[in-house]
């Protein structure tokens, strides 16, 4: 149970410990309270009284008649909280999740204050934080489930018939001085250079130069990512960084390279100005360029907010009409739907045969979503289990999606860490605004279940597998998703578990009872279909 020190037992027994919910491997109980706890869940008018527990890695409610039921929050996902003062002997907290869920808790007395500071002080860390549950928890099976060696960069190239003659495996990075936020092993063209990938570097945004991610395992044509060009006012330019295009052209076997800008045309014009830009196509050759017009971080965490604030109102308190119009105001749709709608123009300029180069601002974030989502489209292996560890692996964690950032888990340099007992009653206190918190992945896995909707045979994973994957996300229970690049989870691999060593143990409740093994070239997702939203369901509709 821990140490004596640590417990605080609100009106209870010694022999009352034999009550505590069940725990995982190196969870223990911090605070019991076994009266004058009442919660209130989303939309819901009605408080149920119970028992509170808060354990080192989550808060539990326990129903007072049917103990069998358990609420559980683990402290990483609350987004932000907030407290006031109803009485003198009662007080509430209300907590607003990252999974769109909401709780209000009351209690009588002053153990409220307790266990704020306790969940304040968790907003408060960071990815390396020795707190972090993902540094306690610990599975002891078998080394066969193994999750951190579930990404082999190597043999993931070698699928795709790499190296050959027009593309090599590069190790200019391996000390992660060419850019600290891609991977130590990289995919460039076979002729180019290392001096000439160095001046590629200071020419594209934080050194993330067009690097090859994906190519036909039968063919030729590819895609690629990188960061927005550093064109400026005056309109750089950089030979190196025209070479390569030009020789992903040629590996091609085409006579076009198309480069898709996630970005809105007046956000990129907005960039150039101060230093940053896109391509002139001019200076490429043979290149096309598409704006995608896709929202950055800020417009995505807005739409969040608007969708959260529909997901809790109160159930007499709108229409079934009413409440999709609210939808649609929320704007959450329409970034699904520009999403899949850039995903289906890659798919089509790989299906004529166009190698697609894709980049936004710093290309960690719209960039690997429709990269992702254009692989899960055009190669069936991305589309099983494995596959897909490979594809979230080397696409988002390997080239730097940052988790630790997006999750809100990250502290500005900026911030004093102000006394949390100084915290106004009404103000709450959050996760997003001082780190960061948006919803980047989430939008992802929305638009992979939508495309699941439409094409139910084509996975073999189901749509519990993606939220036992957004759950690990935020909760942080796993390591996989805790740092910013490859260069920061090298430095937890081994004080942690890995997310996919769960899977791997346990597969059977993850996989598509209607799974084809259908080796077609690759689908596209009907971006004009009516998008499946089922109201009140967590997760946009893919959680019970």
């Amino acid at each position: 149970m821990g140490e004596a020190s640590m417990i605080w037992n609100g009106g209870m027994k010694e022999e009352e410990e034999a009550e505590d919910p069940p725990l995982l491997k190196g969870e223990r109980i911090q605070i019991r309270i076994f009266e004058g706890v009442s919660i209130q869940l989303s939309e819901s008018n009605q408080w149920r009284n119970g028992s509170l527990f808060l354990s080192n890695y989550q808060l539990f409610f326990r129903h007072q008649s049917f103990h069998s039921q358990l609420i559980l929050v683990p402290f990483m996902l609350i987004e932000s909280l907030k407290r006031k003062v109803i009485t003198t002997e009662s007080h509430e907290m209300k907590l607003k999740l990252k999974d769109l869920r909401q709780l209000r808790i009351k209690l009588q007395g002053r153990e409220l204050d307790k266990i704020y500071n306790i969940l304040c002080s968790y907003l408060q860390i960071n990815s390396v934080d020795p707190r972090l549950f993902a540094f306690h928890f610990k599975m002891h099976i078998s080394k066969k489930y193994e999750g951190w060696k579930a990404y082999d960069c190597i043999q993931e190239y070698q699928r795709m018939n790499i190296p050959n003659a027009d593309w090599k495996i590069s190790s200019i990075n391996a000390e992660y001085l060419l850019c600290a936020t891609y991977p130590k092993l990289i995919c460039v063209p076979s002729s180019i250079k290392g001096g000439e990938l160095m001046c590629v570097s200071a020419y594209r945004s934080g050194g993330r130069i067009p690097i090859l991610v994906w190519k036909e395992p039968l063919g030729n044509t590819c895609l690629m990512r990188c960061s927005q060009p550093l064109t400026g006012l005056t309109g750089n330019r950089c030979p190196e960084d025209e070479k390569i295009l030009s020789l992903a052209l040629n590996s091609s076997g085409s006579n076009q390279i198309h480069i898709v800008d996630c970005r809105p045309y007046k956000n990129a014009v907005a960039n150039q100005m101060k230093g940053g830009g896109y391509e002139n196509t001019i200076n490429y050759g043979n290149t096309s360029i598409s704006w995608a017009g896709m929202a950055n971080i800020h417009g995505v965490y807005d739409s969040w907010t608007r969708l959260f604030l529909l997901i809790n109102r109160k159930r007499s308190s709108t229409s079934e009409s009413g409440w999709f119009g609210a939808l649609e105001a929320s704007g959450w749709m329409n970034h699904i739907y520009q999403t899949l709608d850039t995903t289906v123009g890659i798919v089509e300029h790989i299906s004529l045969g166009h190698s697609v180069v894709v980049h936004c601002t710093d290309g960690w974030d719209r960039t690997p979503t429709v990269l992702s989502l254009s692989q899960l489209c055009l190669d069936p292996y991305y589309r099983t289990l494995d596959g897909f560890m490979v594809l979230i692996e080397k696409d988002w964690i390997s080239f730097g999606h940052r988790f630790g950032d997006r999750c809100g888990r990250q502290p500005s340099t900026s911030n004093n860490k102000k006394g949390l007992n100084n915290q106004s009653d009404s103000k709450a206190v959050s996760s997003s605004k001082a780190y960061g918190f948006t919803p980047i992945f989430l939008l992802f896995v929305d638009c992979i279940h939508q495309i699941m909707e439409q094409f139910p045979l084509h996975f073999e994973y189901n749509e519990q597998f993606l939220i036992k994957l957004m759950d690990s996300v935020y909760s942080c229970q796993y390591g996989t998703f805790l740092s910013n690049c490859e260069k920061e989870q090298n430095l937890i691999e081994d004080k942690t578990t890995s997310f996919w060593t769960a899977i791997n143990a346990n597969r059977q409740p993850f996989l598509n009872p209607l799974y084809f093994k259908n080796h077609s070239k690759f689908f596209w997702s009907q971006k004009e279909r009516q998008f499946n939203m089922i109201k009140n369901r967590q997760y946009l509709g893919m959680r019970d």
